[in-house]
């Protein structure tokens, strides 16, 4: 059962909006962002984008999908994160991160620019 629930993450995924535990929004760009790349080998890489330095959150293949308390969760094994999926389709996932209580809106990276698109239509 885990693999098939984890083959609707297979990918990569970059932020495009983050609604802050403070209720500020943060509308993601092409040089801030998240990125989170799921391959077929289970292998899984966080990478934070701030104006051009990466900052490499993680990388492992030690993770898992955890059902807990009627929830699911991308947990690493390691504790070094923990993400509850809030939803996930073949487009869009939104992720809260268990520590901060930031909420995440990724989009699959065929589909990101468009999303940076309609950000600029939010600001204005």
């Amino acid at each position: 059962m885990d693999q098939l629930v984890e083959k609707c993450f297979i990918g990569k995924w970059r932020s495009f909006k983050i609604f802050k535990n403070s209720g500020r929004v943060h509308f993601n760009n092409s040089h801030n962002f998240i990125q989170l790349v799921f391959n077929p080998d289970r292998v899984l890489t966080i990478k934070s984008y701030s104006e051009g330095l990466t900052k490499n959150i993680a990388e492992t293949d030690r993770w898992t999908i955890v059902f807990d308390n009627k929830r699911h969760y991308i947990d690493s094994k390691t504790g070094k994160f923990r993400y509850e999926v809030i939803t996930v389709n073949h487009t869009v996932m939104v992720l809260l991160d268990v520590a901060s209580s930031d909420k995440i809106f990724f989009t699959k990276d065929e589909h990101w620019q468009n999303f940076l698109q309609s950000n600029k239509h939010e600001l204005l």
